[in-house]
Order: C-alpha cells, then structure tokens, then sequence
C-alpha cells in the first residue's frame, strides 16, 4: 500500500473514486474534502494506492483539530485522522486495513513533530471501532457528541 499527499496530477483518480451512496452524506466524496483543504492548510488530503496502483482508499489528516480539546495527548503532537473512505470497487478486500497499517510509517516519515494519532468513531459502528482497536488504537472512554450522535475518541501512539 502507498499513501501519498493528494497533488493536481491526482484529480483523474479522485474524479473516478466511487462511493456507496451512503458514504456520500458521511464521510462525504475525496472532491469536497479537496476543495476544503484549499481553503485550509490544516488539511492534508491522503491517497492509498494499491499495488496495481489503483486508488482504492482517500482520508484526511488534520492538525488543530475540533476535537483536540478531547485528545488525551499534547494537541500540537497529534493528528486527527478523519473522513476515511474506500471506493465501493475495493470494499471488503482488506484495502481499509492495509491503509491504516500504512498510516503510522506515513506519519512518522513525512511529519516528524507528530507522534499520535486520533480519531472519531460512532458509537454505533462496532465493524470500524473493532477494526481500529485491532490495529492499535486504544479507546481513550472519552465520548463526544456531534451532531447528535455519539463518538468514541480513539487515539494510536505512533
């Protein structure tokens, strides 16, 4: 798995990245987190391509986060790991895992400062919270609600 920071040479890939329809609501498409990030330089837009280089997985970095009032580490140390998704060509392959196991040498190698990880799951979502804990996050208890709906904080020291 390759992770690499979105340029403009990428825009045919993000153009054909497929979602299911209801990851178009949330996390919403790799075009309108683009589009945010231009606006933003707090964002940082991620590709993961597979070995056939296809793009297969997109997400988004984020330092001062909203969350970070939540972060149970030093705020200016960690990333907020948001808006994850796969095109619905490559779902239940084992690309979501591959990326996330990727992620950690990612950020060790392009942000140096950086030595945890957070993210946000719904309550919920027991497929994605089991996912995360397997590949080393661990739930910090700290529940947050937005948008009337609950979240587990879940961090990963890198």
């Amino acid at each position: 798995m390759q992770l690499i920071k979105f340029t403009n040479q990428h825009l045919s890939d993000i153009n054909n990245f497929q979602l299911e329809q209801d990851q178009i609501h949330f996390p919403k498409s790799p075009s309108y987190h683009i589009e945010k990030a231009k606006k933003n330089n707090e964002l940082h837009c991620i590709l993961c391509f597979n070995e056939s280089n296809q793009l297969v997985s997109f997400f988004v970095l984020q330092s001062n986060s909203e969350y970070a009032t939540h972060f149970t580490t030093e705020t200016e140390n960690t990333l907020f790991f948001r808006s994850f998704s796969t095109d619905k060509r490559f779902l239940r392959q084992g690309y979501a895992k591959s990326c996330l196991n990727a992620l950690s040498k990612y950020i060790k190698n392009n942000y140096t400062d950086i030595f945890h990880v957070a993210l946000v799951v719904n309550e919920c979502n027991e497929v994605s919270y089991n996912l995360y804990k397997s590949l080393g996050f661990y739930d910090t208890g700290i529940i947050v609600t937005k948008y009337k709906t609950k979240q587990k904080l879940l961090q990963k020291v890198l």
